[in-house]
């Protein structure tokens, strides 16, 4: 059986992250820049001979299309990306939408800082009381990424699978809790630059998720 990879990436730049803004789940398009990141994130996967058979996303549109584009480039027709909510980003709350500087004017750049690397804090709720979801922590989103990897990945891992999974900052940051061992605090203070593809190459070992050498990726 050939050695299972596991690919890890963050979108490719979005509007919003463009203008510094906590974008959360508003479902906000790749600008430019971020169709070209995730084109060249194909290709150096191509040229690193990685070649996806099992693809994921999001269900927010810069992630989903991110993936869409990396499969079109490694013209892989036989793939279809499975897309789930449990990858969407973490949900800001009250600051979704505000820019950083704006953030840091209203509540001080020390609570901003402390919402945005503590794994335990989490932002002030939406004022709209209408809306399903609450702002999340750090902590929030591992407690839900964690079945779908559970589910998902290690068992197509363990079948020996590429597997390639385009989420977002924080998501990311909750799944490289497993491939580099990570606690909840240095996750959360990992930065993922975004279009970049990590690529780990799965270790059968003797814990449930087996362990992971990274072979490409900053």
């Amino acid at each position: 059986m050939s050695a299972a990879r596991l690919v890890l990436m963050r979108h490719g730049r979005s509007l919003w992250n463009a203008e510094q803004r906590f974008t959360g789940w508003a479902d906000v398009d790749l600008d430019h820049l971020g169709v070209c990141e995730a084109v060249a994130a194909a290709e150096r996967l191509r040229t690193d001979g990685v070649r996806p058979t099992v693809v994921h996303s999001s269900k927010l549109v810069r992630a989903a299309r991110t993936a869409d584009i990396v499969v079109q480039t490694l013209g892989l027709v036989d793939v279809c990306v499975e897309r789930s909510w449990r990858l969407n980003e973490r949900h800001y709350g009250a600051l979704q939408g505000m820019t950083l500087a704006e953030a840091n004017r209203r509540f001080g750049s020390e609570r901003v800082a402390r919402w945005r690397r503590s794994a335990a804090a989490r932002p002030p709720q939406p004022t709209d009381e209408g809306r399903p979801v609450r702002a999340e922590s750090f902590a929030d989103v591992v407690e839900r990424v964690e079945p779908w990897w559970r589910f998902r990945v290690v068992p197509a891992l363990q079948r020996g699978t590429t597997v390639l999974v385009v989420a977002h900052g924080t998501t990311v940051r909750a799944l490289l809790r497993h491939v580099e061992s990570l606690d909840n605090e240095a996750a959360a203070r990992v930065e993922v630059p975004t279009g970049r593809p990590l690529v780990y190459e799965w270790l059968p070992g003797t814990t449930v998720d087996g362990l992971y050498r990274r072979l490409s990726g900053e």
